[in-house]
C-alpha cells in the first residue's frame, strides 16, 4: 500500500492539496505522540516521587512502632500503618526476620542484601529494585539489631502508565516516526523538486521544454501550475516575435525599417561582403500630402514601395555576372526608413560598377504615374549611393555618405542621383561647425552690417545702400553670406538673423540722422519672416523705438518668396507701403512670375539680379531680357535698380535702356557703417561743389 501510495505520489497523481494535508496530519500526529510521551514520562516521575513519599512515611510509622510497642502489637500496629497508606495490595512480602535464626535464602537474594546491610549498618535500609521496593526495619536490642521488619512492595500499580512502559512507548514512537519521516520527507520533495525547477524555467536557466512538458504531466495542482507556466511562456513567446517584427519592420509597407536595414548591413560588413546602399527619396509627397490628404500620401508610399520592390527585382546588369560579382534578386534587400525615404541594399564585388546603371532603372521606374484607387499621380526620385567598404567601415557611416550623397543629388533638382564623395562629408562638416558657431556669433554680436552704396545712374549721386550682413569670426575673419545665410535658414535662424540687421540698420539710420544725413537703406527679408504673423508690426515697432522715418527704409523680398502666395504677400505689404516704406523685388528676371499677378502686389521697385547684368553687353538673350525688364519697369512705373554693376559699358548700356539705380563695385563695395559714412558726406560735398558751378556759370 506504502508502495503504490509512493507510486501514485511520484507522477503527481495526489493532489497538492491532498499532500500538504496528509504532510500536516503527519506532523500533527508526530508532535501528539511526543507530547504524550512526554506527559508519560512526567506522570511517572510524578507517581515515583510519591510513592517514596509514601514509603518515607511507612518507615518513620515503622520504625515509631518497633521502638515504642512488643512483637504481636507491633504487628497488629503495622498492618494498620499499611492499610492507612494503600498498601495491603501493594505488599508483595512481610516477614519477621530474627538475627539468631540462619537465613533460608540465598546470599545474593533482595531480602539477604538488604538484611546484610541492616545488620552492617544498624539502621533501616530501603532500596528499589525495578518495580518493587525493598526495606528492612531493625528492631533494636541490647547489642544492636536482634531482629527486622523485611517488606516487599510492587510499585507498579502505582507507576503504571496507560500507554504502557516507557520502553514500549519509546518503541511505539521510533515506529511512528519511521514511518511518517519518510512520508513526510517524500512529500516535501515531491512538492518542492518542481517547483525548483518551474522556478528554473522562470528564470530562463532551463531553456529545454521537456522539462516542463514532464511536470505537465502530473493531475495535480503542480502540474496545473506547469501547464499555466508553458501558457504563459507560448504567449509571451508570440507577444516576443511580435514586438521583433514590429521592430524590425515597417507597418504601412510590410518591408523592413532601419533596424532592419542596420542589422542586414552590419552582417555584410562583419562578413566582409561588398555592397551599395542607395537612399532614395520620394519626392513631392509633403505636397501631396497637403493636397490629397494624409491617407492618400500613406497610399503614395505603399505604391512607391511597391514600385521600387519590382524594379529591384526585374533588374538585370547589362553584362551578366554571376550572383558573387552582383547580388541575385533573393540577395537584393529593401528598406523603408520613414517618412518618404527608402533603403535598397545590393551585395556584390563588383556593384560598383553597376550602382548608376540600378539607380538609373530605380528613376526611370517612377516615369509613369502611380494609380491610387484609379488616380494617376505622379512622383519623382532621387537617390543617394555610397558603396562598402569605401564608404564607410559601420552602418553609421554608410547611412551618413548615402544621405550626403542624397542631400547633393537633391540640389540638382528632381530626379537625378548622386554616389558619395569625400568633399561632401567634409562640407557636411563645415556646415555643421558653421550652425554651432553661427549660433554663438549672434549671441556674441560677431555678426555686423556692411552698406553697399546704390548711385542715382543719371549723374552718379549716392541714394542710399542695401544691408549686407558680414560675419567678422574670431579665427577665420570675414566669413561671407554665402556660407552661412543658407545654413540660417536650414536650422531655424533666419528670423533671428532678420530681426538683428533690421535693428542694426535703424540704429543705424538714427545716428545718420543725428548728423542730418538721411540715406535710404534696402533691407532683406526671408520667406519665414515674411509669413510671420507680426511681421509688419515688428517693423512699425522697431522704426518706432528707433525714431526713424518709415521713408528711409527699403524692404526687399525675392520674387519667388513674393509669388509663393501672393495674395497674402500682397496683404502684408499693404500696411508698409501706405506707411511710405518703400518695396521692391529683389532678383527679378530669376522666378517664374506671373506679370499680371505681380503688378497687382503693391511694390515700387525691381532689382534686375546680376546674373542677365553681367552678361548684357555680351550676351545677346541676357541684353534682350535687361532690356524688356527695363522697358516693362517704365510702362507700369517702376523703379529700376541694377545689381552687379563692374563695368562702365554695363551702365552706359543700363542707362541707354532707362535704368533708374544702381548698385556694385563700379560704384563701390560693400562697407562698415563708418566707411559708407565718410563716402555719403564726400559724395555731398561734390554735389555741393558741381551745384556750385552750376550756379555760378549762370550768373
Amino acid at each position: 500500500m506504502t508502495r503504490a501510495f509512493l507510486d501514485r505520489l511520484a507522477v503527481g497523481q495526489i493532489s497538492l492539496t491532498a499532500q500538504c494535508t496528509a504532510l500536516i496530519a503527519a506532523v500533527a500526529v508526530a508532535l501528539i505522540s511526543l507530547m504524550l510521551v512526554m506527559q508519560s514520562l512526567d506522570g511517572q516521575r510524578a507517581s515515583r516521587e510519591m510513592v517514596e513519599r509514601r514509603v518515607d512515611l511507612m518507615v518513620s510509622s515503622i520504625e515509631t512502632i518497633v521502638s515504642d510497642a512488643d512483637h504481636s502489637e507491633a504487628r497488629e500496629q503495622i498492618a494498620a500503618v499499611l492499610d492507612r497508606l494503600d498498601f495491603d495490595g501493594l505488599v508483595v512480602e512481610q516477614e519477621y526476620v530474627s538475627f539468631t535464626e540462619e537465613a533460608s535464602s540465598s546470599v545474593n537474594s533482595p531480602k539477604q542484601l538488604i538484611l546484610a546491610r541492616l545488620r552492617q549498618d544498624q539502621q533501616t535500609v530501603v532500596r528499589r529494585f525495578g518495580d518493587q521496593v525493598a526495606l528492612a526495619v531493625p528492631v533494636p536490642g541490647n547489642g544492636g539489631p536482634v531482629a527486622a521488619y523485611y517488606f516487599a512492595l510492587s510499585t507498579a500499580p502505582l507507576e503504571a502508565s496507560p500507554f504502557g512502559s516507557l520502553p514500549h512507548k519509546a518503541m511505539m514512537l521510533a515506529i511512528l516516526l519511521l514511518v511518517i519521516v519518510p512520508l513526510a520527507v517524500a512529500a516535501m520533495l515531491n512538492i518542492t523538486s518542481p517547483l525548483r525547477k518551474l522556478v528554473s524555467a522562470a528564470r530562463g536557466a532551463d531553456q529545454d521544454r521537456t522539462t516542463l512538458e514532464l511536470i505537465g504531466r502530473r493531475t495535480d495542482e503542480i502540474g496545473d501550475l506547469s501547464r499555466a507556466f508553458q501558457d504563459l511562456q507560448d504567449r509571451m513567446d508570440s507577444a516576443a516575435r511580435t514586438v521583433e517584427k514590429l521592430t524590425t519592420t515597417d507597418v504601412l509597407t510590410g518591408l523592413p525599417n532601419t533596424q532592419g536595414l542596420r542589422r542586414q548591413m552590419t552582417r555584410h560588413l562583419e562578413s566582409g561582403i561588398h555592397f551599395a546602399l542607395f537612399i532614395v527619396n520620394v519626392e513631392r509627397l509633403s505636397q501631396l500630402n497637403v493636397e490629397l490628404g494624409g491617407d492618400m500620401g500613406e497610399k503614395v508610399i505603399a505604391a512607391s514601395a511597391e514600385r521600387l520592390s519590382e524594379a529591384l527585382a526585374s533588374f538585370q546588369p547589362m553584362v551578366e555576372r554571376s550572383p558573387v560579382a552582383f547580388g541575385a534578386p533573393q540577395d537584393r534587400f529593401i528598406a523603408r526608413l520613414g517618412g518618404d525615404e527608402f533603403a535598397i541594399l545590393i551585395p556584390g564585388t563588383e556593384i560598383g560598377e553597376e550602382a548608376a546603371e540600378v539607380a538609373t532603372q530605380l528613376l526611370m521606374a517612377f516615369h509613369n504615374p502611380l494609380d491610387i484607387n484609379g488616380r494617376s499621380v505622379v512622383v519623382t526620385v532621387s537617390a543617394g549611393i555610397a558603396l562598402a567598404p569605401a564608404d564607410g567601415a559601420d552602418h553609421s557611416a554608410m547611412k551618413r555618405n548615402a544621405h550626403l550623397a542624397l542631400h547633393e543629388a537633391r540640389s540638382q533638382g528632381s530626379g537625378h542621383f548622386c554616389f558619395a564623395r569625400s568633399d561632401l562629408a567634409a562640407r557636411a562638416d563645415r556646415r555643421l561647425a558653421i550652425e554651432q558657431e553661427l549660433r554663438l556669433a549672434l549671441e556674441r554680436n560677431e555678426l555686423v552690417v556692411f552698406y553697399q552704396p546704390q548711385v542715382d545712374l543719371r549723374d552718379g549721386a549716392f541714394i542710399g545702400a542695401e544691408a549686407l550682413v558680414r560675419w567678422i569670426h574670431p579665427s577665420r575673419g570675414l566669413v561671407g553670406p554665402m556660407e552661412f545665410i543658407d545654413v540660417a535658414e536650414d536650422v531655424g535662424l533666419i528670423d533671428q538673423l532678420g530681426s538683428y540687421v533690421l535693428q542694426s540698420v535703424a540704429a543705424q539710420l538714427a545716428a545718420w540722422g543725428r548728423k542730418g544725413l538721411y540715406p535710404k537703406v534696402a533691407v532683406n527679408v526671408s520667406a519665414s519672416q515674411c509669413m510671420q504673423p507680426d511681421f509688419c508690426s515688428g517693423i512699425f515697432d522697431v522704426l518706432s523705438k528707433s525714431g526713424v522715418p518709415t521713408t528711409s527704409l527699403q524692404i526687399e523680398l525675392t520674387e519667388s518668396v513674393a509669388m509663393r502666395d501672393p495674395v497674402r504677400t500682397a496683404r502684408e505689404l499693404a500696411p508698409l507701403r501706405a506707411a511710405g516704406v518703400r518695396l521692391a523685388i529683389d532678383d527679378f528676371g530669376t522666378g517664374y512670375s506671373n506679370l499680371a499677378t505681380i503688378t497687382r502686389l503693391p511694390f515700387d521697385v525691381l532689382k534686375i539680379d546680376r546674373s542677365f547684368v553681367s552678361e548684357c553687353v555680351r550676351d545677346g538673350a541676357s541684353r534682350v531680357v535687361v532690356a524688356t525688364i527695363l522697358s516693362m519697369a517704365q510702362n507700369l512705373g517702376y523703379q529700376t535698380v541694377a545689381e552687379g554693376v563692374e563695368t562702365e559699358l554695363q551702365r552706359e548700356f543700363l542707362l541707354r535702356y532707362g535704368c533708374t539705380f544702381a548698385q556694385g563695385y563700379l560704384f563701390g563695395k560693400p562697407m562698415p557703417a563708418p566707411e559708407f559714412e565718410a563716402a555719403f558726406i564726400e559724395q555731398r560735398r561734390i554735389d555741393a561743389r558741381d551745384l556750385q558751378e552750376q550756379v555760378r556759370s549762370v550768373v
